[in-house]
C-alpha cells in the first residue's frame, strides 16, 4: 500500500510505520501491526501515538502488562490523550 511505498522511499520516517500498523490492525494483523509500532517508536521514543497504538494491540492480545505500560508512556509524553486513559483503565 501507500504507506509501505513510503517506507521504502523514506525508511526513517515513524509516522509511516504507525499508520501502516494501524491498517495492520484493522485488519486483524495484530502482530504485524506490533512490530510496526515497535519500528515507529524505535525511530522516534517521543511518538507518544505509536505507544497508544502499540499499547491498545496488546490490549486486544489481553497482554495487559504490557498494554498498561505502553499506554503509560502514551500518557507521560501526552497527558490529554484521553483514549489512552480509558484503554490503561480497560487493561
Amino acid at each position: 500500500g501507500e504507506y509501505s511505498a513510503a517506507i521504502d522511499l523514506a525508511p526513517g520516517l515513524a509516522p509511516a510505520f504507525n499508520n501502516r500498523g494501524r491498517i495492520y490492525s484493522s485488519r486483524g494483523l495484530t502482530g504485524q501491526a506490533i512490530k510496526d509500532f515497535d519500528q515507529a517508536i524505535d525511530l522516534d521514543d517521543s511518538y507518544g501515538l505509536a505507544y497508544f497504538n502499540r499499547g491498545t494491540a496488546y490490549l486486544v492480545l489481553t497482554q495487559y502488562d504490557q498494554a498498561i505500560l505502553d499506554l503509560g508512556d502514551a500518557l507521560r509524553i501526552d497527558p490529554d490523550m484521553a483514549r489512552a486513559y480509558a484503554n490503561r483503565g480497560s487493561a
